[in-house]
């Protein structure tokens, strides 16, 4: 899956909005030479920065939310951060659904018993 790309919307605007100053010298400059041509052309321009600004400012273009994991109960995973856990089992999910309780059955606690313990979901990836 690629990375979303999150872009800074205030950034763009500021640099629409200063796209469009400059339309308006450059409209200012051709009305004054009588170049109604350019002036024309000019002036769609801006109506097009301006659209694009009010929809941005409107919340348009706004990122998907980011899927979180569809991790559950009875996945097998194994844990990012700890390889020599090998494959584990996910037993449930925690309420808050950030964390998972998953028992990994080839590593060992110091009782003997193997490792049973909620974990980050983002640090959990599932395996066939």
């Amino acid at each position: 899956m690629d990375k979303p790309r999150l872009i800074d919307a205030d950034k763009i605007l500021t640099d629409l909005k200063a796209k469009k100053r400059e339309l308006r010298g450059s409209l200012n400059f051709a009305k004054q030479e009588g170049e109604t041509t350019w002036a024309d052309d000019l002036r769609e321009q801006m109506e097009f920065l301006t659209l694009i600004i009010e929809h941005i400012e409107k919340g348009g273009y706004k990122p998907d939310p980011i899927p979180l994991p569809t991790i559950k109960p009875g996945d097998s995973v194994t844990h990012k951060d700890l390889p020599l856990y090998g494959k584990g089992t996910v037993i449930a999910i925690a309420k808050s659904g950030k964390r998972a309780r998953c028992e990994f059955p080839n590593a060992v606690g110091m009782w003997g018993s193997p490792i049973d313990a909620y974990y980050l979901i983002d640090k959990l990836e599932v395996v066939e």
